[in-house]
This record gives C-alpha cells, structure tokens and sequence, in this order.
C-alpha cells in the first residue's frame, strides 16, 4: 500500500491504514489475545492511541490548518485521556492476579537442628501451625479473587 496508494492519492492512503487497523483492533477487542485482563487492556488502549493519532493527522492534513503547537497539545490531551482512563480502568475492573506465597521461615529448621529433643516437638508443631496458616492465607486469597 506505501508504494501503489501513497504517492497516488496520500487523503486515501491514510484513510485504508486507519480501517485496517480499527479493524485489527476490533479484532483484538473480541479475541482477546493474551489470557491477563490487564494486558488486553493495555493492547487495546493502545491500539486506541494510534488511532487517536492517526484521526488527529489526518484532521489536520485534510484541513490544511498547519498550527504544530495545536496538533501537539490536542495530540498529548488525548493521550493523556486516554492513559487516565486506563489507569481507572485498571484499578476498577482488573485486580491484580500476581501474588507470591509467603516462605516459610528457615530460623525454625535452624532452631531444629541445633535444639534439644523437648523443643523439636514445640519446633515441629510450629512449623505445621504455620503451613496451615499459610494454606488458609491462600485458599483466603483464592477465595477473595473468585467472582
């Protein structure tokens, strides 16, 4: 398209690769490519970027208003829309699903190698008091991020 629609009719040419990519991000807004809520959000908010660029050039070619400082701050307004829409979007709607699971604390099994036999029986009830905390933390979690 860069060599056979380009040099013949530029307005056309803008025009295609701004439907081809609604296209795609159409696409991407079915499909959801990736399998994290907060990833396809990202794709899509910028996908809606260079689109929001793309309209905002074509505007001002066609219109022959050549002002760059007006392009420029139209251009970073809606970024900057867009961006804090993605931020709420992100907070309200996609909550975190990283987590990392709490290790265990090692100065227990140091405690139980170097201790006598009276404290390895309080030693190993410590460490299984905190594997089942442990576990009830995370079926906790689990059950918190479950709809």
């Amino acid at each position: 398209m860069n060599k056979t629609i380009k040099p013949q009719n530029p307005a056309l040419h803008g025009l295609s690769y701004s439907i081809l990519l609604l296209v795609f991000t159409l696409l991407c807004l079915r499909k959801k490519p990736y399998n994290y809520h907060r990833c396809n959000l990202w794709l899509t908010i910028s996908h809606f970027a260079v689109l929001w660029s793309l309209m905002l050039s074509s505007i001002f070619w066609i219109s022959d208003y050549r002002s760059v400082l007006l392009w420029i701050s139209i251009e970073y307004a809606g970024w900057a829309i867009l961006l804090i829409c993605g931020f709420f979007f992100q907070w309200r709607y996609c909550p975190s699903l990283l987590f990392s699971e709490k290790s265990l604390d090692i100065s227990l099994f140091f405690r139980f190698s170097l201790g006598n036999s009276a404290s390895e029986k309080t030693l190993i009830m410590d460490i299984v008091k905190k594997r089942n905390e442990l576990k009830k933390e995370i079926k906790n979690y689990k059950e918190k991020q479950a709809p």
